[in-house]
């Protein structure tokens, strides 16, 4: 089968959630399909990564968004969209050339499918057109948005989001009608956007763990140690850090001063720099080309997020490593199976720490936690099971389109 695949990025390396879901979904359908890439970049950078993406697609155009790298350009079309009807990211996908390119394809490769990995791609419907179209939505945009509402602290911050809500709101009730087939990550995803469109079909593929990549280490694992790891340019990974440095840190350093806390990913926020000054407990250690080592380590992983959506793979990897992670009803959304028995959710900061504490005075049953955690993800995040699911999904969806399109033409 031919498959038309259009992604918003470069979904390489695979060093955070988008990216994880994104390359991994695309390699699942290379194994058994051609592959024919149409995608977006920030930075002239990103274009090292195309030898990578080339091993697993037939043909690769990529096109650089207008902003760039340019933060001037990206807050300037924060800006002028306050007079757009449309929400910020779904205008800047929209390239006259990638148009183009995306004609051409479905001209010249008798393209079977076309997988649209985000909402925002929805403009090059009318492009593809008659190929049936298959959105994967990562998130419930609107709701993660509303998510990101609730914790933002700056007025000015808030209202420009509620004005976003709004319009994502809108996007997102008028858009899953659109696709002859909708997939998202959880149930509790399926059953948010069966609220916009009731009567359209919406197939659950999760997130998924390279459970060989991601594997326990149990002998490099060190007392007192806890870990983060996630970019924290990304604002609910910023508003998790800085919650947990602002509420749950000073409790937990009053119970244990013993404790060092590491945070992987790029751009820590300005609150994290400052304590970390001053307190060598906290490790601000930037991005790191391998995070397992320093997760190895840790006694215990953190996720304290307050807003987001979907399921979280920063969780996932970690859970497959066979760590205690301590998350929030947030972090732990998607994720099915969850139980005290293999991952702690704790959404007050007393709680929080107190979590912490227990699992760094008790590593034997922290380990235990791991152990059952890691058994949870080989169960149903492990991505050759997920692979079986994808592939099943598209080898009966592309003939039961082709059937009832041939049908409907003899109705005719």
């Amino acid at each position: 089968m031919n498959i038309l695949f259009l992604s918003t990025e470069i979904p390489f390396p695979l060093d955070h959630g988008h990216h994880l879901r994104t390359g991994n979904v695309m390699k699942c359908l290379a194994e058994d399909h051609a592959i024919h890439f149409v995608g977006f970049y920030k930075d002239e950078a990103e274009l090292a990564y195309l030898p990578e993406l080339r091993k697993y697609c037939d043909s690769v155009n990529v096109f650089p968004l207008q902003e760039g790298a340019l933060r001037w350009r990206y807050f300037w079309g924060l800006l002028t969209n306050l007079l757009s009807s449309q929400p910020f990211p779904a205008p800047r996908y929209d390239l006259p050339a990638a148009q183009k390119q995306v004609r051409e394809l479905i001209r010249t490769k008798n393209i079977d499918a076309v997988h649209f990995d985000a909402p925002w791609l929805a403009a090059y419907q009318s492009a593809v057109a008659p190929c049936p179209k298959i959105l994967t939505t990562h998130n419930v945009e609107a709701e993660r948005l509303r998510t990101w509402m609730r914790v933002e602290k700056n007025p000015l911050a808030k209202a420009y989001l509620y004005l976003q809500y709004r319009k994502l709101y809108r996007f997102e009730k008028n858009l899953y009608y659109q696709f002859e087939q909708n997939i998202v990550v959880s149930e509790k995803d399926r059953d948010e956007l069966a609220k916009f469109a009731p009567d359209t079909p919406f197939a659950v593929v999760p997130n998924g763990v390279d459970t060989v990549f991601f594997t326990p280490n149990y002998d490099a694992m060190m007392p007192n140690r806890v870990v983060w790891a996630g970019p924290m340019n990304d604002p609910y990974n910023k508003d998790a850090v800085d919650y947990f440095l602002h509420d749950v840190y000073p409790l937990l350093s009053k119970k244990t001063s013993a404790v060092t806390v590491t945070f992987l990913g790029p751009s820590p926020t300005p609150y994290l720099q400052e304590l970390a000054k001053n307190d060598h407990r906290l490790i601000a250690a930037g991005y790191v080309d391998d995070i397992r080592p320093y997760v190895d380590k840790a006694t215990v992983f953190i996720a304290p997020l307050r807003a987001g959506g979907g399921t979280k793979l920063k969780v996932l990897n970690a859970m497959a490593q066979g760590k205690a992670v301590v998350t929030t009803s947030i972090g732990a959304e998607g994720i099915s199976g969850v139980s005290p028995e293999n991952i702690r959710i704790a959404d007050t900061p007393q709680h929080y720490a107190e979590a912490i504490c227990y699992l760094l005075a008790f590593p034997d049953e922290a380990r235990a936690v791991g152990q059952k955690a890691r058994e949870l993800v080989l169960k149903y995040y492990d991505w050759q099971v997920i692979r079986q699911q994808m592939s099943g999904l598209y080898n009966a969806f592309v003939p039961h389109f082709r059937q009832h399109e041939f049908s409907t033409e003899k109705t005719l």
